[in-house]
């Protein structure tokens, strides 16, 4: 069986005792949900309510604890996406066509998650650029990066919009366990640029493929790179 392993027997304590005291709160919510999105949402609202019972947070506190899963290392909140898995969004057919040479961009990268899950898929001539422009997201993507030896990875601490800009990227304060934000009127200020303004000024010979999950911002992220889009043909 793949079991996570921590860098210590009291990460893997610690893991497994707040999973076990997860279980009900998650079993409660999926018998008084009609589907997998309903569920979602109560869990969601009652964590907004209660988030000092998170799985994250109760008893014990994984924030800065980092796990071995799938020939991955991941902080903890990664966790919950390597078991739920990437193929819903990202299907078979889709990974296969991508090219394992050249250059891709990682739009709204997370922690890095999927590019580390996509790893092994690459050849040690291909690089990343990881786009994200949430501070805490993008400190992961560097720890995350390192733990992995993945140093095809480049991170970079922008947001990808129609136009270089200077934008307000908003995550809710009440929850202290989303590691999502979006592009909106209040928040934090940060930068942003095009594709295309990116694909310039880095001077980047061929962009291969691009993978965008920028929480509603698509829109504007593709009508960045109309230019890459029409001279290179990326995988997108």
């Amino acid at each position: 069986m793949n079991l996570p392993r921590g860098e210590r027997i009291q990460d893997n304590l610690r893991l497994y005792i707040n999973l076990f005291c997860w279980i009900p709160i998650r079993l409660f919510y999926r018998l008084n949900s009609s589907n997998r999105s309903e569920m979602r949402k109560k869990l969601e609202a009652f964590v907004a309510r209660h988030p000092r019972f998170h799985w994250l947070n109760f008893p014990f506190s994984l924030r800065h604890k980092w796990y071995w899963y799938k020939g991955i290392w991941t902080d903890a909140f990664g966790l919950s996406g390597f078991w739920v898995g990437m193929e819903e969004d990202f299907p078979p057919h889709w990974l296969e066509s991508l090219s394992r040479e050249g250059i891709g961009l990682d739009i709204g990268a997370h922690r890095g998650y999927w590019t580390l899950s996509q790893a092994n898929r690459l050849s040690s001539e291909a690089r990343v650029f990881l786009l994200e422009p949430d501070p805490e997201n993008y400190s992961y993507i560097i720890e995350n990066l390192r733990r992995n030896r993945f140093y095809r990875g480049i991170p970079l601490p922008i947001a990808a919009w129609h136009s270089p800009a200077r934008l307000r990227f908003f995550r809710k304060p009440s929850d202290r366990f989303s590691t999502t934000g979006r592009i909106s009127e209040e928040g934090q200020e940060v930068w942003a640029t095009s594709i295309d303004a990116l694909v310039k000024a880095l001077a980047l010979p061929m962009v291969s493929w691009i993978k965008i999950d920028v929480e509603g911002a698509e829109e504007a992220v593709l009508k960045g790179a109309a230019h890459t889009l029409q001279v290179m043909r990326p995988t997108l």
